[in-house]
């Protein structure tokens, strides 16, 4: 005859009600912590790209602005100026971001979301993409280039290293929870 599955695990369980209702509550506790961890990962996930996302629409819109008011020879110099951190800033005839395909939703909600939160970009010469090959792949995910037209028809060029990803190790946030769940 097969074991059913509690059949399985009943050499384990403890004998007593005691002990029964203590392997309960500790399987409860567990489940709990777990999935504290993860709303606690998601949510902190959350907050951090829309930080991320707010301060780098102020930081395109002020360097558009900031282009736009000195003399197209002073540009790149001050792009230069400007460039630092996760951000690689030059100025351009042409744009050096191609639009990604109907596809790249990444991009298309990145768009969306600096234009509610910098209405100022002007939709129309805002272009996102990522850089790829010649076969079309990404070949590095974790760069992002924005280019903005002026209003002579020049285009300033950002390069951003995307700070995406885990914030701190799972195994830095699952021993500091661990620690109050055995409190």
């Amino acid at each position: 005859a097969s074991m059913t599955p509690v059949g399985l695990f009943a050499p384990l369980l403890p004998q007593s009600i005691g002990g029964r209702t203590i392997a309960v509550v500790l399987v409860g506790v567990v489940l709990i912590h777990a999935i504290s961890v993860i709303a606690y990962r998601l949510g902190l996930d959350s907050e951090v790209d829309l930080a991320n996302q707010a301060r780098l629409a102020e930081r395109l819109y002020t360097t558009k602005r900031a282009l736009a008011k000195v003399r197209p020879e002073e540009r790149e110099d001050l792009s230069h100026s400007l460039s630092g951190g996760p951000i690689e800033i030059h100025w351009s005839s042409l744009p050096l971001a191609v639009a990604g395909s109907r596809s790249d939703v990444d991009s298309a909600s990145l768009k969306h979301r600096l234009l509610q939160l910098a209405p100022e970009l002007g939709s129309e010469g805002v272009i996102i993409g990522k850089p790829a090959s010649n076969d079309g792949q990404r070949v590095e995910p974790h760069l992002l280039l924005v280019s903005l037209e002026l209003s002579d028809k020049s285009w300033v060029n950002f390069s951003i290293a995307r700070l995406t990803g885990a914030h701190n190790t799972l195994a830095t946030v699952v021993l500091a929870t661990s620690a109050t769940a055995l409190g």
